[in-house]
């Protein structure tokens, strides 16, 4: 009896020896499929890797600055079922300065008769469930030169879908902005002399539970073609502004998140 224990701790202690199973080419395995997702933390985390706009952290929101465009290059916030849900505060009458840039923004009076709306990038609907929200929601810092028929139109069909999407998916992180050259051409089009009026806008659209993402890129100008012909990937619209939105992320995790373009999940038919 003693013998055969003594066989039986040979043979264990010779197969707890053996190496680990590689991959072809004596690679390492490849890591489990739930280690390449990204998760909902990390995101949050992270910011846009832009084109020198300076940094401004708000309660409810941040944004990088461009003071040479006179536009942020993006805005970044969070959107849930519940702040959807939960009006507070009613609509500011007015914009104001962006305490954290001193002057630095587009002012008001700036827009007048240039025939131009000041366009929210984060919609004061988005911000209705806190007063502190819906004030920083009027800071001249969020808003873009945008063609009237554009901002009451088109753009503001997206920004009804997405809090309609925030209602039934529950949580999603949003990147928004307008299309900014790296460098400004010398003929930009403008306001007030140095306000640059964008070529078109974007959103970035993560929704953190399903792990599900679309990306629009909209042209600053009246258009009644339906949104889906504006939809694009993560990836796609990097590519075509020259942002990165997620810098953070692992090749994997970039790959699972910005090459969706799955229209199913978000626009019915």
């Amino acid at each position: 009896m003693n013998r055969l224990l003594a066989f039986g701790f040979l043979l264990l202690s010779l197969w707890s020896c053996q190496p680990s199973p590689q991959a072809p080419g004596g690679a390492s395995p490849a890591p489990a499929a739930e280690e390449q997702l990204w998760t909902a933390e990390q995101l949050l985390a992270d910011l846009p890797a832009g084109q020198g706009g300076q940094l401004v952290r708000h309660q409810f929101y941040q944004l990088s600055y461009r003071l040479d465009a006179k536009n942020a290059e993006w805005a970044m916030y969070r959107i849930d079922s519940q702040s959807v849900a939960d009006e507070r505060a009613p609509r500011r009458s007015g914009f104001i300065q962006d305490p954290e840039l001193k002057g630095q923004t587009a002012s008001d009076a700036d827009y007048r008769g240039s025939g131009f709306d000041r366009g929210h990038l984060i919609p004061a609907e988005d911000m209705d469930f806190d007063p502190k929200a819906m004030d920083e929601s009027f800071y001249l810092s969020n808003v873009s030169p945008q063609d009237p028929s554009f901002n009451r139109g088109i753009w503001k069909k997206l920004e009804g879908d997405l809090r309609d999407w925030a209602l039934e998916k529950g949580d999603l992180l949003v990147i928004t902005g307008p299309v900014l050259p790296a460098q400004l051409p010398v003929d930009a089009p403008k306001i007030a002399g140095d306000i640059l009026v964008p070529s078109a806008f974007y959103k970035v659209i993560v929704d953190l539970k399903a792990r599900k993402s679309i990306a629009f890129l909209l042209a600053n100008e009246k258009s009644d073609a339906d949104l889906s012909s504006f939809a694009l990937s993560i990836r796609e619209l990097e590519n075509k502004t020259g942002l990165n939105f997620f810098p953070k992320l692992s090749v994997q995790q970039a790959d699972a998140l910005e090459q969706q373009k799955e229209l199913g999940d978000w626009l019915k038919e």
